[in-house]
């Protein structure tokens, strides 16, 4: 009987290696949010609901609480491409998703490795936080509409942040929100999906997904009371993982809009500011159900 050691192993044909499954893999490319709510914390724990491996590219450490944010330090954008690359190059991120980027040379840079690596994306454009404090460099916006979205699959401003794209217009209400929507979409993404929970006219909230001009799909739910930190974050990143996942863009983004009202509903304090969403409660639900 022969032995069979560790080199015999090793060097035995490829075909005669058992295959690996290789999970879907989301990249979130985002600021760190100290208190753990929003940012890549919050990404990270969007991709483990949707069932999705995530891996993360650190774009600036922020020190923030639930109450606001008080340093915001950006990492040089040469160590963004090279954590890009990096993951990249061995794990094939099938799709990706941008938020706070901070200045325009962060941007150029998230761009061109998006481009260089074939990754497919959505831009989250995180330019203030919850409590109002500013993640972004004066003019950002216009380096987001000339070199990230031209080539985005999704676009997730909230109604202030699609004000500051189109240069300060005033989105009152559903109407402004989808004209809004169809001339973002005129700057080059696939889609776009303006959130109108900032808006303060409306009894519920109303999202409206933007595929063509004039076709539009909305969502509307209940307003929760009270303050939420991360929910565009949330929002962001689930449908980023279904993305991931292979699922056509509408049916992400209807799944993602369900699956963030379950951890807004089960949100709790956790000091003396905004909410924490809770972004296990869809997986607790299906587990009590199982």
């Amino acid at each position: 009987m022969s032995e069979c050691g560790v080199g015999t192993l090793l060097s035995a044909p490829a075909n005669d290696r058992p295959m690996r499954q290789m999970a879907p893999v989301a990249l979130t490319v985002a600021g760190s949010d100290s208190s753990g709510g929003a940012g890549i914390q919050a990404d990270l724990k969007a991709f483990s609901v949707v069932g999705v491996h995530g891996a993360s590219v650190v774009t600036a450490v922020t020190a923030q609480n639930s109450r606001g944010v008080r340093s915001v330090n950006p990492i040089p954008a040469h160590e963004v491409g090279a954590q890009i690359d990096t993951v990249a190059q061995d794990m094939g991120p099938r799709f990706a998703k941008t938020g706070m980027l901070h200045d325009g040379k962060l941007v150029r840079m998230v761009a061109a490795k998006f481009n260089e690596h074939d990754i497919g994306y959505l831009v989250d454009p995180v330019l203030t936080a919850t409590s109002g404090d500013s993640l972004a460099e004066v003019g950002m916006a216009d380096d987001l509409v000339l070199d990230l979205l031209p080539h985005a699959n999704l676009v997730t401003p909230n109604v202030d942040e699609a004000s500051m794209i189109l240069r300060g217009r005033n989105i009152g209400d559903v109407k402004e929100m989808k004209l809004a929507a169809e001339d973002i979409r005129e700057m080059g993404p696939e889609a776009v999906l303006v959130k109108g929970g900032h808006l303060s006219t409306t009894h519920g909230v109303v999202d409206i997904l933007c595929t063509g001009r004039g076709v539009f799909q909305e969502f509307r739910h209940q307003r929760q009371p009270g303050a939420f930190h991360g929910t565009g974050c949330a929002l962001s990143a689930l449908v980023t993982g279904y993305l991931a996942k292979g699922e056509p863009l509408g049916r992400a983004v209807a799944r993602s809009e369900r699956v963030l009202q379950t951890m807004i509903a089960s949100a709790y304090s956790a000091g003396g500011g905004a909410k924490f969403l809770d972004h296990m409660a869809p997986v607790k639900m299906a587990a009590l159900r199982w």
